[in-house]
């Protein structure tokens, strides 16, 4: 019987990653596998004016290639962090909850991180400030093979992804964004989004989230 998933590391994640966090309590982040480039491990996707705009932290990988996402490091160099707060305000001042969660926004973005995985965690527990809400985060001990067998467990790490077009197609139930009437909806972008949209009623969202439905089209590739 399935009772969690395994997902990666993330930075302000995606909503379906959030959503099986929640809907999935017991579920494991991985963070001894080898740094993976090009993914939601320090990047995340808003909303803008201009359309979807991906926002991303430079990293240092002290032991080069063979570094473990555990080990990789915040680059401050030109004050990434800065460029994102401004980002995501431009984004969102105008959404109904901007204002409301302004100063817990304010206080991840005035933090310095040292490693990702430091960074990735104040960002969700940033969401958990503003949700009032307690997100419970349990840690791989070692590397989890994907070539194993997991009985219990659905591996999302390398399926919740912005190079998987099955992450990329698929389209989730909608709710009011700010630039709706431009661009439509537009699905699975960072959990930034729907809680400045939607505010307190973010955790109705993800409880009520098609996660099966969403785990059987992106792993549709692998049958």
């Amino acid at each position: 019987m399935i009772n969690k998933t395994l997902l990666p590391t993330s930075f302000f994640p995606p909503v379906p990653w959030m959503a099986a966090l929640v809907q999935y309590p017991n579920s494991l982040i991985e963070i001894h596998e080898t740094w993976l480039k090009q993914s939601f491990r320090n990047r995340f996707t808003i909303l803008s004016a201009n359309g979807p705009l991906d926002l991303n932290i430079p990293v240092t990988r002290p032991n080069g290639n063979h570094t473990k996402t555990s080990e990789v490091q915040v680059s401050h160099h030109d004050n990434p962090m800065r460029k994102i707060k401004n980002a995501v305000e431009s984004a969102y001042k105008s959404s109904p909850y901007f204002e409301f969660f302004s100063d817990a926004l304010n206080a991840f973005f005035d933090e310095k991180y040292t490693t990702i995985l430091e960074m990735n965690t104040a960002s969700i527990q940033c969401m958990g400030t503003m949700l009032q809400h307690h997100f419970e985060l349990n840690f791989t001990e070692d590397f989890q093979n994907p070539d194993d067998a997991f009985a219990e467990i659905i591996d999302l790490r390398y399926e919740l992804s912005p190079k998987n077009e099955e992450f990329n197609l698929y389209q989730a139930p909608s709710y009011y964004q700010v630039f709706n009437s431009k661009f439509g909806f537009v699905s699975n972008l960072s959990i930034l989004d729907l809680v400045m949209n939607m505010g307190t009623e973010t955790l109705l969202y993800l409880h009520a989230y098609p996660l099966d439905h969403f785990i059987q089209t992106i792993l549709k590739k692998s049958q």
